[in-house]
């Protein structure tokens, strides 16, 4: 489940475990849809784009700026059953390799 993966990608999966909003047991194929700067007033439209199904407007946001130091990913995996999820990742450079699960989402295709 872990191998040939960053440390980074490990701490995501640590991550989604300890995650109340997750009830699986393995996370399998987990890949990342889009990496963003963090905006708390953003945000809100990324949960509606993923709420909505639509993932490939994921790649329109253009959230960036100067000097940020939080970070936004937008991953997929699949539970050891095969269900869909996407999940939101918080990190920043406070709390370097630490993410934070935002959001689990089942999502079915």
């Amino acid at each position: 489940m872990l191998t040939n993966r960053n440390t980074y990608d490990k701490a995501v999966v640590e991550a989604i475990m300890k995650c109340k909003e997750f009830s699986g047991t393995e996370v399998h194929n987990l890949r990342r849809l889009k990496s963003l700067f963090y905006k708390e007033d953003e945000y809100q439209k990324v949960i509606q784009q993923v709420k909505d199904k639509k993932l490939e407007e994921l790649n329109e946001l253009d959230i960036h700026g100067e000097g940020f130091r939080e970070y936004l990913d937008i991953m997929k995996f699949q539970d050891q059953s095969g269900t869909a999820f996407i999940v939101t990742i918080y990190d920043s450079d406070e709390m370097w390799q630490d993410p934070q699960v935002l959001d689990v989402f089942q999502y079915e295709q």
